[in-house]
């Protein structure tokens, strides 16, 4: 088992840095230690604005989401072992030709998913904080404390959605049913106003270093992952599966693009590799995970959130569509036919577009239900449709084809923060100020998002004209 986990953790790292470089690579940790020895060294600054209760309960939500994005891996199973990257093929994959069960392949890759997101983010910063106790008032004991309940509330995000993960493998249905239990817990949990560290029993034994909370958190944890691994499939072969001819059907509806023919086949395979589910519960986990952050800011420093600020942050999210846009398919085989690099981008952002306006006229709608923000409406749907619109511009622009493997790269986070956040920022703060005067500046800023997007787009036959079809995910 050692030498397996050995093995796929340096196939995760051949992997990461095979699309960037080892300098990039490293660059993530190393950025983790230098930020967080610059918040230990001004700590006493940062808890003059903000409590240390308020700073812990967000450190520990943010650890968990990520630790339940790290454990997602089970959703991509299926495509990690039929996909075909060149000549390159996933350990995960194994099973199928080796004496090696699933079973023991898939927990494997769930310890290396541990160990190697433990060592990229959570080590560095636990690093960072200790040498910040030379020059600050933290002590070292308080960091290692810390460092114990993080890695477990990491632990708990990883094993609660490598339960989910299993159970969705196992039953679409059942998986449906059991996220939907949890966001009716969370929904009920807010109308009742139980405090968040009594919902997360890490930050509970943070708090109060109790040895209740602390045997809970690792029974959860053994819970999740126990049943994980029993409801792990035995096989991830591919199935033979039979569809109707719609082709023509599609593409006749979409007549109104030049790209429908392209259009046509890209909804085609959404709908016979039921990503389309995938988008959804991708898109709908941190919408869910944002609107308890933001309900838990609000109930604690009753900063003025609404429907245009939810607007801003469903733009932000509704990239993972265009991330899994181009993750359906190695685009290698479209290099034998009359296509373009540029043309594939272009009919991506179509779909992208159509898309991610469904979603966000579904979410706008319900929040501003939920808040009793109708009047809201208008001006929330047009901030979301400006910033997902010059989201997907600009990363389609920076990116082209490989959006998940290009945001590895120094440079190209760079250039995304500062697209990102130049709009982003300015337009929830004048969501936050009432008034006919940041009306016009909410306005302005989303006419300057348009006219940004038309240049991108332009710039995307420019930047990718000469490309041709790669290896990118």
């Amino acid at each position: 088992m050692f030498n397996l986990i050995k093995l796929m953790l340096k196939e995760e790292y051949r992997f990461h840095t095979s699309y960037t470089s080892r300098y990039a690579f490293i660059f993530f940790p190393v950025l983790a230690l230098i930020l967080a020895f610059l918040a230990g060294v001004s700590s006493s600054k940062i808890l003059e604005e903000i409590s240390l209760k308020h700073l812990l309960l967000s450190f520990h939500l943010s650890i968990l989401l990520y630790g339940m994005l790290a454990g997602s891996f089970a959703f991509l199973g299926r495509e990690m072992a039929e996909r075909r990257f060149g000549n390159v093929n996933f350990m995960i994959a194994m099973p199928d030709i080796l004496p090696l069960s699933f079973r023991k392949a898939f927990f494997a890759l769930y310890i290396r998913e541990i160990v190697f997101y433990t060592g990229l983010t959570i080590l560095p910063v636990t690093l960072g904080l200790l040498i910040s106790t030379f020059f600050s008032s933290i002590r070292i004991t308080n960091v290692l404390f810390l460092f114990i309940a993080v890695f477990l509330s990491f632990l708990l995000g990883v094993s609660l959605s490598f339960f989910m993960s299993s159970i969705y493998r196992r039953s679409a249905k059942i998986f449906s049913a059991f996220t939907g239990g949890i966001i009716f817990l969370i929904f009920i949990s807010a109308l009742s106003h139980i405090p968040v560290e009594n919902i997360i029993p890490t930050a509970a034994f943070h708090f109060t270093k109790s040895l209740l909370y602390l045997l809970t958190t690792i029974a959860l944890i053994l819970i999740f992952s126990a049943l994980g691994i029993m409801m792990a499939k035995e096989e991830i072969r591919t199935k033979t599966k039979y569809f109707e001819n719609t082709y023509k059907k599609t593409e006749k509806k979409l007549g109104f693009s030049k790209y429908s023919q392209l259009m046509a086949k890209e909804l085609i395979d959404i709908k016979r590799s039921n990503t389309g589910v995938k988008m959804f519960f991708s898109f709908l986990m941190p919408l869910i995970f944002m609107t308890g952050f933001l309900w838990f800011i609000e109930e604690n420093i009753s900063v003025g959130f609404n429907s245009i600020s939810y607007a801003v942050f469903i733009g932000f999210f509704s990239l993972v569509i265009y991330s899994w846009l181009n993750n359906i398919d190695s685009p290698d085989f479209f290099g034998i036919i009359p296509v373009t690099v540029p043309d594939m981008i272009k009919t991506r952002i179509m779909i992208h577009i159509m898309i991610v306006s469904f979603f966000l006229v579904l979410f706008v709608l319900g929040m501003s239900v939920i808040s009793s923000e109708l009047y809201m409406i208008p001006v929330s749907l047009l901030v979301g449709f400006a910033v997902s619109l010059y989201m997907v511009m600009g990363v389609a622009y920076l990116t082209g084809l490989g959006p998940n493997t290009s945001l590895f790269n120094p440079k190209v986070v760079a250039k995304f923060g500062i697209i990102s956040l130049l709009p982003q920022v300015p337009l929830v703060i004048f969501s936050l100020m009432p008034g006919i005067i940041s009306f016009f500046f909410i306005m302005f800023i989303c006419i300057l998002l348009l006219i940004s997007c038309y240049w991108f787009y332009k710039g995307i036959e420019e930047k990718w004209g000469k490309e041709s079809f790669q290896f990118g995910i």
